[in-house]
């Protein structure tokens, strides 16, 4: 069993722990007072201080000591509450991309939507993209809240002001890099998800923008046909014209 360890405030005191969970639920860690002086006694010449709340130096006796080292592994446990649900988010915003690509695709194999066509591939991204919004309605507040918990861990043991004990790995130390990875995998997670959402807004655009440029077209291939017909019927009204007249000529002579 690997035990990790600390010397905290300048040498004042030492932690260990092993940093698991025993039979009872609890997790164990061992405090040694080299140094600490108990709350409100008097400074002497050689005086534990620390930087708490707001800067302020203040005494750091054994029991602030102890209720900072349980608010670093509080924050530390509620960090980690996020774990499951960044890797569930991330299959779930996975699996709803393939399904845009698959749905992309099979529109692009059309070459030309339709109105139809182009009315369902419309409802089907307006239906992944609510899917999409669920997704992150149900899950973003959890991570959102891990988030802020890894910034008060972090800030709590800069607050401990560790050094290396030989032998053993630090404390904050072996806690940042668990953190820092699960801090990486919820950033990537709310890329990812942002990166979907606007690929399904763009996708709708696009669809939206071949739909506007078809019937164009087709406009436009009226108005030609209009002109044409425009223009045959005005060679038929001159040639009856002329016709007409050579027939009243012949009849008046």
């Amino acid at each position: 069993r690997r035990v990790y360890g600390s010397a905290l405030h300048g040498g004042a005191a030492w932690a260990f722990t092993d940093m698991r969970l025993h039979a009872d639920h609890f997790s164990r860690v061992l405090v040694l007072d080299a140094r600490l002086e108990p709350r409100g006694a008097c400074r002497g010449a050689t005086p534990a201080e620390v930087s708490l709340l707001g800067g302020v130096p203040v005494h750091s006796g054994p029991g602030r000591l102890v209720r900072q080292l349980l608010l670093a592994e509080t924050f530390r446990s509620l960090s980690m509450v996020a774990e499951p649900w960044a890797g569930h988010l991330s299959r779930r915003v996975t699996g709803l991309n393939k399904k845009h690509v698959r749905l992309m695709r099979a529109a692009a194999d059309r070459r030309r939507l339709s109105a139809g066509a182009a009315r369902e591939v419309l409802d089907e991204l307006c239906k992944l993209h609510l899917l999409l919004e669920e997704f992150m309605a149900k899950h973003h507040l959890r991570l959102e809240s891990a988030h802020v918990w890894y910034q008060h861990m972090r800030g709590m043991t800069r607050d401990l002001q560790e050094s290396g004990v030989e032998g053993f790995q630090r404390i904050g130390e072996f806690t940042r890099s668990r953190l820092d990875d699960l801090e990486r995998d919820r950033a990537s997670v709310e890329r990812l998800t942002q990166d979907v959402s606007l690929r399904l807004q763009r996708s709708g655009e696009l669809v939206r923008t071949q739909v506007t440029v078809q019937q164009m077209e087709q406009q436009h291939s009226t108005a030609v046909t209009v002109k044409r017909l425009t223009g045959v019927a005005v060679v038929l009204s001159v040639l009856l014209g002329v016709r007409e007249l050579v027939d009243l000529l012949a009849w008046a002579g």
